[in-house]
């Protein structure tokens, strides 16, 4: 009797009560310190790829958009406008990913927390968002974050279509997701087999046609105004515009198939910039057992969806390993699936036994907590100390802004996307980005330590800048008349 007392007045306090709330307000605020602060505790410098997309953002204009570069132009827009407002650094061109990142993060918890009970949704989202490919993510500033913001977004989406009464704002939110998605590569692929999916399961053919003609006839038209840039680009540059869409070209399976399985092994991927593996192999091993039962139970509407999404990720996987984060969603949702099934299971042992329930969740939840913090450890110190995933990286933009003045020369030979990238500074630091040394030198010429083959020789060599990220340390030398 006391012990059903306490538990009584237990579930009458404001703890148990605001549980949940308090789960994901903590949750949330934990993982936005990650991801704002990962990348400058690891130190982890920028990429050739972040360094491509910083370029294109720079390029970006509305002309551009209109005559067929509308690649990736969403995150591409929020990465100009944060180098506009910043200036080339470090961290201007990795805020769109980690303000994106949050998001999804943020959407990842709304999504499973539709689809499954608020406990197992704490977990799952706690075990998805902790992985090394999410923080990667959420911390690499490319565009790539944008496929689990889509992703997310559109099954959110899709489930309040759903399972509520239609709403205009939803909709709309809908197809201003399905619009943004034809800007990225190989999603206009996704929402065909949406298409295909909605009209081929009853309910979800049933529940479309359920939704009122004025607010499918809105839907379309907001759609057609997002994609409008898309429609002029194949009117006025067809063949560039083609070229973008038409991503499947010379692929090589083989050799894709084998940085796909690379990424869920413990062995680095030569050609991508990522700690492996990108999900851990208890989570991998739960989706795979989930995975199961999802097959078993294929009819069901969200089986049905989840299938779905789940060949398409894969299909993507073998055509470009490198958007390996498409696949994260569907795990995600595995994962969920699997902690659900454990849960009810043990409650059905225990039906009316309220203390059993609650201890049950304990190994769970400790289970999760060790999990989730040695994924964000093992992200942290892989990215600071493996040599085969941050020699991708470089801490040379840093190294430049700490030592270039005004008027001062930036000589850079033999590599294109170095030289672009850097032509960005040009504007707001006032000095020269070059290729080829200039006839006069009124300051001083840094030089990067393979491109001294050009060098005058009535220059003086005043100063070599090192970094401790690399075998061979010199990165930069300083000259002067």
């Amino acid at each position: 009797m006391a012990k059903s007392t306490l538990w009584a007045s237990f579930k009458k306090s404001l703890l148990y009560r605001w549980r949940f709330i308090i789960s994901f307000a903590l949750m949330g605020l934990v993982f936005a310190i990650i991801i704002i602060f990962m990348p400058i505790v690891t130190n982890i410098g920028i990429s050739e790829a972040e360094m491509a997309s910083a370029t294109s953002s720079h390029n970006l204009n509305l002309q551009a958009l209109f005559s067929g570069d509308f690649v990736n132009a969403p995150y591409l827009f929020l990465q100009k406008l944060s180098i506009h407002l910043f200036g080339l650094t470090f961290f201007a061109i990795k805020l769109p990913s980690i303000i994106l990142g949050i998001l999804s993060g943020f959407l990842a918890v709304l999504l499973l927390n539709r689809w499954f009970t608020t406990s197992v949704a704490v977990i799952a989202s706690i075990l998805t968002i902790s992985t090394t490919g999410f923080l990667f993510a959420a911390t690499t500033g490319t565009p790539v974050i944008s496929y689990l913001l889509f992703l997310s977004l559109t099954l959110w989406l899709g489930s309040k279509i759903l399972n509520e009464t239609p709403s205009p704002l939803i909709s709309a939110m809908l197809a201003t997701t399905f619009g943004l998605m034809l800007y990225m590569p190989y999603m206009f692929c996704l929402i065909i087999i949406i298409i295909i999916v909605s009209f081929s399961h009853p309910h979800l053919r049933f529940s479309i046609k359920t939704l009122p003609k004025p607010q499918l006839i809105l839907s379309f038209i907001l759609f057609g105004l997002v994609i409008s840039p898309i429609i002029a680009s194949f009117l006025i540059a067809p063949a560039t515009a083609f070229n973008h869409i038409a991503v499947f070209g010379d692929v090589n399976f083989a050799e894709n198939l084998k940085t796909a399985l690379a990424l869920f092994a413990f062995k680095s991927t030569e050609n991508l910039p990522v700690l492996v593996p990108i999900i851990s192999l208890p989570t991998t091993l739960i989706a795979c057992a989930s995975l199961v039962l999802a097959f078993k139970d294929h009819h069901t509407s969200r089986n049905y969806i989840l299938l779905s999404f789940l060949l398409f990720s894969v299909a993507v996987l073998l055509v470009a390993p490198d958007l390996f984060v498409i696949i994260l969603i569907p795990i995600a949702i595995l994962v969920a699936d699997g902690v659900q099934f454990l849960v009810n299971h043990w409650n059905m042992v225990f039906p009316n036994n309220s203390y059993a329930k609650f201890i049950s969740m304990l190994p769970i939840i400790v289970f999760t907590f060790f999990l989730a913090c040695s994924s964000v450890m093992y992200h942290f110190f892989g990215y600071r100390s493996l040599k085969e995933v941050n020699m991708f990286y470089d801490n040379d933009l840093t190294l430049v802004r700490q030592n270039i003045n005004k008027s001062d020369v930036l000589l850079i030979t033999d590599d294109s996307l170095r030289l672009d990238f850097y032509h960005i500074l040009e504007d707001k630091m006032q000095i020269s980005v070059v290729d080829k040394m200039p006839d006069r030198i009124e300051s001083q010429v840094l030089v990067f330590r393979n491109n001294t083959a050009q060098l005058d020789g009535d220059l003086s060599l005043r100063r070599i800048v090192t970094s401790d990220r690399y075998d061979n340390s010199d990165r930069l030398y300083i000259f002067e008349k």
